[in-house]
C-alpha cells in the first residue's frame, strides 16, 4: 500500500489551533482532526495503525507531565513506520522532552516567542497565499502574542481595529461552536480557502 495521507491534528478551542489547521490545510491539503488537550493521545493512538498515513502535523497542543512520555512513545511508533511527523507548538516544553523529540527526527518547530499559527506561517510561507498572514495576525492577537517579533510585523500589515474586530469575531465563533465539530472543520476549510 502506498502511503499518501496527510493529517493535521490541531487544538479546537481557540483561533491559534483553528488558524494553524487552516494554514496546514492550505499548504499541504489533507485531513484535519480537531481535539482538545485530553483528546490528543487517543487521536495519535488511532493513527498508529493507519497504513495509508504519510505525514502528520500536530499543532498547538502543548504537553504536560502526565502525557509527555506517552506522546514521545506514540511519535516513536509513527516514526518506526516511516511517517513524517511535524510538531509545531508554543507552549512550555521540558528540555528533556525536546531532546527526545529531536532524537526521533521529528520536525520540531517550537518557540514560546510566537503563537503556533505564526510559526506555521513562518515555516511554510512559500506554500501559503497572501491572506494567510491575516489568519496568523488574528491568532497572534487572540493568544495575546501580537507584541512578539513576527506577530507584531504581521499585525502592522492591517488596520489594528479591523484585526481586533475580526480576531474577536473568530474567537466568538469558535467558542460558541465547541460542541459542533462539523462546523469547526467547515471553519478550517473556509479559512484555508481565503
Amino acid at each position: 500500500m502506498v502511503r499518501a495521507k496527510t493529517i493535521c491534528i490541531s487544538h479546537k478551542e481557540d483561533a491559534d489551533g483553528i488558524g494553524s489547521a487552516a494554514l496546514i490545510r492550505q499548504a499541504f491539503g489533507g485531513e484535519t482532526r480537531l481535539v482538545d488537550y485530553p483528546g490528543l493521545m487517543s487521536e495519535l493512538e488511532q493513527l498508529r495503525n493507519d497504513e495509508s498515513l504519510k505525514t502528520v502535523f500536530i499543532c498547538d497542543l502543548g504537553l504536560s507531565k502526565t502525557n509527555q512520555d506517552q506522546f514521545v512513545d506514540l511519535l516513536r511508533d509513527l516514526k518506526k513506520k516511516r511517517i513524517s511527523v511535524f510538531y509545531i507548538d508554543h507552549h512550555d516544553m521540558e528540555e528533556g522532552i525536546r531532546k527526545k523529540i529531536h532524537a526521533l527526527k521529528v520536525k520540531l518547530i517550537h518557540t514560546t516567542d510566537e503563537c503556533t499559527t505564526v510559526q506555521v506561517y513562518k515555516a511554510f510561507k512559500s506554500k501559503l497565499n497572501d491572506h494567510s498572514s491575516f489568519i496568523a495576525a488574528c491568532a497572534a492577537v487572540t493568544d495575546y502574542m501580537e507584541d512578539r517579533p513576527l506577530g507584531s510585523k504581521l499585525l502592522q500589515r492591517f488596520d489594528r481595529q479591523f484585526i481586533l474586530f475580526e480576531a474577536t469575531s473568530l474567537t466568538f465563533t469558535i467558542v460558541s461552536h465547541q460542541k459542533d465539530s462539523e462546523y469547526l472543520l467547515y471553519l478550517v476549510e473556509e479559512l484555508s480557502e481565503l
